[in-house]
């Protein structure tokens, strides 16, 4: 008697199962979370570092041209210049920021 009801009960169980589509989507979504929490920090972490390399470019092309503008570059030049220069690259830090400024003198003979 149960070797008969056995037999039907654990196949009819499953096929049940196999058909059974409950918890599909939470099984899914558990398995693509990783993949989009990780391109979503991924992404924000390239755009960050875009928008800090359009500030230092910003930043160099400042003190470039705020030092052309004068003959001679005096120290408080070079203070007003490095202000705007943190100015610009706001709101990052500027705190292991370096600045080297080379400049070439031609005189009026041109020498």
């Amino acid at each position: 008697m149960w070797g008969s009801s056995l037999k039907t009960f654990i196949p009819e169980r499953l096929i049940r199962l196999a058909r059974d589509e409950r918890g599909v989507s939470a099984v899914e979504f558990a398995m693509i979370l990783p993949l989009m929490v990780t391109l979503y920090l991924g992404g924000v972490e390239v755009s960050q570092g875009i928008s800090i390399d359009r500030k230092v470019t910003l930043a160099a092309r400042t003190v470039a041209d705020l030092t052309t503008q004068v003959t001679s570059v005096t120290t408080t030049d070079l203070t007003d210049i490095l202000k705007a220069s943190s100015a610009v690259l706001a709101p990052y830090p500027i705190s292991n920021a370096k600045v080297s400024l080379a400049s070439i003198k031609i005189d009026a003979n041109k020498t």
